[in-house]
């Protein structure tokens, strides 16, 4: 009879081995911000900022602040004392626009060369802090879904942007582009903006909102520079440079409308003031509600800057009463509309609704 012997070896490892293995720290990620004239915005873009779900100790922010016509300089100074230690770095640059200081907001060849030596600069600084991703953000963007740079950063897309809600048909980003470089609808172009057709997907142009992954070779080839780029004979823009500069070096830019990201004011047309602007923030104040859960709010510590608070009730000046009717068991209703009717000015009565269920 022969025996056969079976050696069985049991391995015991630490569950705090097993929690620590495989587990990594977020990508480097330098946030780019321009400023002038965004008093209106900033106390909303910096909270949420804040709010991103993102390890701030992996984050650098670089912000260049012009020479404003409102409280722009005093907010960006107020947050960054409040701020400071949360983050890797804040560096801020005040200064002096060097083109000319004017509420409107016409965009001349002046101002866009401007706006490229800055784009550029921002660039080469996240390049020279050896950060993996360089996110440029707007200041007049406002990213309410605090896994938006998370999810941006899981593509693992050269450049890829969150696809923006804002009024009407407009959003972040070109499905096509003219040959003269200009704008061009496309029938790709609204399902993306309607989420009908959801994913990442490739596009001509992004702008306003945007991640660039430093560690590719191809962010070698791109520029917001038109004179870098040989053969181009396009207009003097920042965004459609750098767009052509990805097209002709094969690097795809990409916009992900899985969900919701966030919101941005259509760009004003020339002629239109900031008083312009302000009315539209107010308008998309009460289209937020629409789409997302939580209505906008503003930082607590900059509450202050706000226009709202500053706002009389009345009755839309004819109306001896306004009703709102709203059924008990909804409360979250009740909430949006107090916001809305807040943002809006009105005074109003609450009337419980019958309920048929």
């Amino acid at each position: 009879m022969k025996w056969h012997y079976i050696l069985i070896i049991v391995i015991f490892i630490s569950p705090s081995f097993l929690e620590g293995f495989g587990s990594f720290k977020d990508p480097t990620v330098v946030v780019n911000v321009l400023i002038k004239d965004k008093a209106h915005f900033l106390p909303y873009f910096f909270h949420y900022l804040q709010k991103l779900d993102y390890d701030k100790s992996r984050m650098g922010i670089w912000m260049k602040v012009d020479k404003s016509n409102d409280n722009s300089e005093a907010i960006v100074k107020e947050w960054v004392d409040s701020a400071q230690k949360e983050y890797s770095f804040i560096d801020v640059v005040f200064g002096e626009a060097e083109h000319e200081s004017q509420k409107d907001v016409q965009w001349t060849e002046e101002r866009f060369n401007y706006f490229i030596k800055l784009r550029e600069e921002s660039l080469s600084i996240a390049k020279s802090r050896w950060a993996d991703y360089a996110f440029f953000v707007d200041a007049d963007v406002l990213l309410v879904n605090n896994q938006t740079l998370r999810e941006l950063v899981s593509q693992n897309k050269v450049v890829v942007a969150p696809k923006l809600d804002s009024l009407g048909m407009y959003s972040n980003y070109w499905s096509g582009m003219q040959s003269n470089y200009y704008y061009r609808r496309t029938d790709e172009y609204k399902p993306i903006l309607e989420r009908k057709n959801k994913g990442c997907h490739q596009v001509i142009l992004v702008n306003s909102c945007f991640l660039v992954d430093l560690t590719s070779r191809q962010t070698d080839y791109l520029t917001f520079t038109p004179k870098k780029l040989n053969g181009y004979t396009g207009p003097v823009d920042d965004m459609i440079t750098f767009a052509i500069s990805a097209f002709w070096n094969d690097v795809p830019i990409y916009v992900l409308n899985e969900n919701i990201y966030g919101f941005v004011p259509v760009p004003l047309d020339d002629g239109q003031s900031l008083e312009d602007e302000l009315m539209q923030l107010e308008a998309l104040k009460l289209e937020v509600t629409v789409e997302w859960p939580e209505p906008l709010e503003p930082l607590e510590s900059l509450k202050n800057y706000t226009e709202v608070q500053n706002k009389t009730s009345d009755k839309l000046g004819f109306f001896d009463e306004i009703f709102l009717i709203n059924l008990d068991r909804r409360p979250d209703r009740l909430k949006r509309m107090e916001y809305n009717m807040n943002q809006l000015g009105l005074n109003f009565t609450r009337v419980s609704a019958v309920d048929g269920k």
